[in-house]
């Protein structure tokens, strides 16, 4: 995107939305491989002994791959299911375990028990678009942005670089940026300011 962004978020969301659909299927599987990459090469990955991971969906930056990489290298994999205005996130064993929640969205089974990160966890955020300073467009629900000021270890955008603002987002008073941006041509280390 060019400078001088809207101020408008839903404005953005919609300029964001159309720019991904533009980005073919075809391009999008050697972007997403291209990330996953990048993040299992990060020594947070390696050091990390929970990564949480959204699982995506429709166009959003795949975690499929990292996730089935990260239960081969022996990590505590935790996903999120949204239990009201909140996200608690829990152990799975497989993808195959998913059931669909009520936002549409792949989510845990009920009955486990909640996930606590520490300081060595590993997070991946999901993000319509991303800047350079790590603040996120996302699809309005504000979820991660009430759970990552909480979060204790590294929060990791997953974002195409076609869709990596070059201007600032805008941002409100509750809304968290993301320690690091990962694309599939860079990895943007933005700090973990508010």
């Amino acid at each position: 995107m060019n400078g001088g962004l809207p101020a408008d978020k839903k404005v953005l969301r919609a300029q964001f939305l159309k720019r991904r659909a533009t980005l073919t299927q075809t391009l999008r599987g050697d972007m997403d491989r291209a990330i996953a990459e990048r993040v299992l090469e990060l020594p947070a990955y390696t050091a990390c002994g929970t990564l949480f991971s959204y699982v995506s969906v429709r166009q959003e930056v795949d975690t499929r791959a990292l996730i089935r990489a990260a239960l081969r290298d022996g990590k505590r994999v935790a996903v999120p299911r949204c239990e009201g205005k909140r996200m608690v996130f829990y152990v799975i064993d497989s993808l195959d375990a998913l059931l669909y929640g009520g936002f549409g969205l792949p989510e845990p089974p009920p009955g486990g028990e909640p996930v606590l990160p520490d300081a060595r966890s590993l997070c991946l955020v999901p993000g319509l678009a991303f800047d350079c300073g790590g603040a996120r467009i996302g699809y309005g629900g504000g979820f991660y942005d009430r759970f990552l000021p909480a979060f204790p270890g590294l929060s990791v955008g997953l974002c195409y670089a076609p869709l990596l603002a070059d201007a600032p987002l805008p941002m409100e008073p509750h809304d968290c940026r993301v320690a690091m941006v990962v694309t599939d041509r860079e990895l943007l280390a933005c700090g973990a300011v508010r």
